[in-house]
């Protein structure tokens, strides 16, 4: 039988990409920093990238769950930004990697009503995503060139008066709204509605 193709005509499906891309961009990060050992990781396709992948059940769980939560506190409005902070073995931190997001507030009713241009939005987005892990795979062994191992937590920026909830544990500290010429930003995505800069931040 063949394999059902993934809905690409709803803004689920928009929501959807931005999800697997926070993923695969946390586990990225995580190989770049040592934060597991590199036979833990195996190199995969994604966004018709080479990218890494940790293959750990409880690690895919762990970031596959958090990565749900982020993406549900922005489709919302509740936050506008997630940040993975890097310690070290000292348990000192000595980086953040902000992910500002901005992206439209579509009322849930309306995530699974077909919009005529989430295929088009979607192509585009993979072909941001394409761009920006070809630029990370380029720049992401810079980061962390003596293989100190590390820690990460990842956290979310909230706006206005909203709460955490859940697995979070802490609530970033208020990042800066535009990266420094002291970052290494790794690219902007500008997609239709949807705009997305990362940047890492050495404390």
């Amino acid at each position: 039988m063949k394999a059902q193709e993934p809905d690409t005509t709803t803004y689920a499906a928009v929501l959807e990409s931005i999800r697997t891309f926070l993923a695969v961009f946390i586990h990225n990060i995580a190989y770049y920093f040592n934060v597991y050992p590199a036979d833990a990781f195996q190199q995969v396709r994604q966004f018709n990238s080479a990218v890494w992948l940790c293959r750990a059940p409880v690690v895919n769980g762990y970031i596959d769950e958090a990565s749900h939560e982020c993406v549900n506190l922005l489709k919302d409005g509740k936050c506008a930004a997630v940040a993975i902070s890097i310690h070290n073995s000292a348990s000192k931190h000595v980086a953040t990697i902000p992910i500002k997001f901005n992206i439209p507030v579509v009322p849930e009713s309306d995530q699974t009503v077909p919009v005529t241009d989430a295929p088009t939005l979607i192509e585009d987005l993979q072909l941001e995503f394409n761009a920006f892990f070809t630029r990370l795979a380029n720049y992401g062994p810079n980061f962390n060139p003596s293989k100190l191992e590390h820690t990460f937590k990842i956290q979310c920026e909230l706006e206005g008066r909203h709460t955490l909830e859940g697995w979070i544990s802490s609530e970033a500290q208020s990042s800066k709204q535009v990266p420094g010429l002291e970052d290494v930003v790794v690219r902007k995505i500008e997609t239709g509605p949807i705009e997305v800069v990362s940047w890492l931040e050495y404390v």
